[in-house]
């Protein structure tokens, strides 16, 4: 993956008093302000209609603001992932991704180097001659995800990424969403689906009629002076520390000190089959229910 590696680039995105509609009437955004580029990887989620796929579309410079500006370093190389995309079916898998590196700016001796490294990486080498229009949902998804980060892109934009997938396809595109940004690759995953942010994201971004309503560090969900215990017998550890039981075997404990639950479990000899920070509820986060 190497190859793919961009040194020494800080990609912070900046979108000051933007305002852009569809209709003339009507701006979706009005003097909308935001920082891109915080942390490795970003989410952004909002309701159909809140304006996500308007904003990636401004980002890639697709469409022009009426007003404000979208700042973004000179030497950002963008990648993108689409939604719904539209793949020449007839090509195969290589050919294809050879295509999108050579379009991507790459030479010809390092776009075959790069499509075979991301067709080994991505395991996508066994399909490496069949054609787009014989693959699978998951598979598809893959290749789509190739063709956004084979040019060697410092902020790469994901839209849906894991929409459709089976459960096994769904986990293995966010390994590969965690594994680019950690190669120093930005990334902005715009989606629906709020458990996967909190797996790959370190910050949340939720907007609704074109404004933020919430923005969100994800490691700020985590009460580090509230835990959740399961043990035998919880009641015996709430004479101790304060808290409520939940169940017969849960306990929301309430200290700043975990040394001092696992102190009591051990004086009385009770089993410890859980004892973590407790998480905010990311929904509830995120859509202020």
């Amino acid at each position: 993956m190497n190859l793919l590696h961009k040194e020494g680039i800080n990609i912070t995105i900046e979108i000051r008093n933007l305002t852009f509609g569809y209709k003339k009437d009507k701006p979706i955004y009005k003097d909308f302000s935001l920082i891109l580029g915080k942390y490795p990887c970003e989410g952004l989620v909002g309701p159909n209609g809140a304006g996500k796929s308007t904003l990636v579309k401004l980002l890639l410079g697709l469409k022009k603001p009426w007003s404000g500006e979208i700042i973004i370093p000179e030497k950002t190389v963008m990648g993108f992932l689409p939604e719904i995309p539209t793949l020449p079916e007839e090509l195969s898998v290589s050919e294809f991704l050879i295509d999108m590196a050579v379009s991507g700016g790459l030479p010809l001796t390092e776009a075959y180097k790069t499509t075979d490294l991301l067709l080994i990486n991505l395991k996508l080498d066994a399909y490496r001659d069949s054609k787009i229009k014989t693959l699978s949902k998951g598979t598809l998804q893959r290749v789509v995800f190739a063709q956004a980060i084979i040019h060697g892109p410092s902020y790469v934009i994901l839209d849906e990424p894991t929409s459709g997938l089976d459960p096994i396809s769904r986990k293995h595109m966010l390994s590969l969403i965690s594994t680019i940004s950690n190669f120093g690759i930005k990334v902005l995953m715009s989606t629906h689906i709020l458990t996967d942010i909190k797996q790959v994201c370190q910050r949340v971004i939720s907007i609704e009629n074109g404004k933020v309503i919430s923005d969100i560090e994800i490691d700020n969900l985590i009460k580090h002076d509230t835990y959740i215990v399961e043990t035998s017998s919880p009641d015996i550890l709430l004479k101790y520390i304060p808290g409520k039981k939940v169940s017969d075997i849960t306990a929301i404990i309430n200290t700043d000190n975990p040394d001092y639950i696992l102190q009591i479990l051990a004086r009385h000899n009770l089993p410890i089959w859980k004892l973590e920070p407790l998480e905010e509820d990311i929904y509830e986060v995120v859509t202020h229910e």
